[in-house]
């Protein structure tokens, strides 16, 4: 689950920058 929560704080980060 860590991993799933990580990809998808890196994609929203990805979308805010």
């Amino acid at each position: 689950m860590g991993k799933f929560l990580e990809g998808i704080g890196r994609k929203v980060a990805i979308v805010n920058i």
